[in-house]
């Protein structure tokens, strides 16, 4: 998510400034961490879920076909259609 961006570089100026405390910083990641979990949870096409590789699949007997999230989603939307 874009907000994470803003995060990591409002926590790089504070380190700069040497005015980074540690309890800030946690803070900082974990609202990084919640705003990654509503992100995966939201929506099915992000980066972290298209990222998944679902392996291999064979195909006749020389033959091998790796599917990601992306293939899968493509497949169920012709199924749909």
């Amino acid at each position: 998510p874009l907000e994470i961006a803003t995060i990591i570089q409002q926590l790089r100026s504070l380190a700069q400034a040497d005015e980074l405390t540690p309890i800030y910083l946690e803070s900082k990641i974990l609202e990084s961490i919640a705003l990654i979990s509503k992100e995966v949870h939201s929506s099915p096409e992000n980066a972290f879920t298209n990222q998944l590789n679902y392996g291999e699949i064979i195909i006749g007997k020389n033959r091998k076909v790796t599917l990601t999230a992306s293939d899968a989603n493509a497949i169920q939307r012709a199924y749909e259609i």
